[in-house]
């Protein structure tokens, strides 16, 4: 019998609230789901049906209907930071990499950000509305103008 392979992409997300001084108020790890229109991208990438530079966006929401492979969007976008990848780090048959980004402290000191879902767009070329790669939604984290919030996406090929 041939050797099989059958690889999948799990992604698990660590978010990490601070205060204004930078003290950790909470920590939380969720796994992730990675989207229909996450894994087509990546398959038009490598037969070479893109064509621009890549940049990468961590997005934070307000909806919490379960994450589904169907999922374009998120369900409320309310913030969006530019994201960076590590290196991909090779562990035998696992490729592993990092992608984060931290939404910073700001906007209207009247208004706190009750978020419940994330996703990394990846935009190529022209496209300022991007692929939600992957999303997640999780219980609310009540995100003042006062405080920060690092998405840190630790993915594995």
């Amino acid at each position: 019998m041939p050797p099989s392979e059958h690889t999948s992409i799990q992604g698990v997300l660590t978010l990490e609230l601070r205060d204004h001084a930078g003290a950790l108020v909470e920590r939380r790890r969720v796994d992730n789901l990675i989207t229909a229109s996450g894994k087509s991208l990546l398959a038009r990438m490598l037969g070479g049906k893109t064509a621009g530079a890549v940049a990468l966006v961590i997005a934070v929401g307000d909806k919490s209907a379960a994450a589904d492979p169907g999922d374009k969007e998120l369900g409320g976008k309310r913030a969006e930071a530019a994201a960076e990848m590590s290196e991909p780090v090779v562990n035998g048959a696992q490729v592993k990499v990092n992608v984060k980004a931290t939404i910073a402290q700001g906007g209207d000191p009247n208004v706190v950000l009750p978020l419940t879902e994330a996703g990394i767009l990846v935009r190529v070329g022209d496209d300022q509305g991007g692929v939600l790669f992957n999303r997640v939604t999780f219980p609310v984290i009540n995100k003042s103008s006062t405080m920060s919030l690092l998405l840190s996406w630790d993915l594995t090929f």
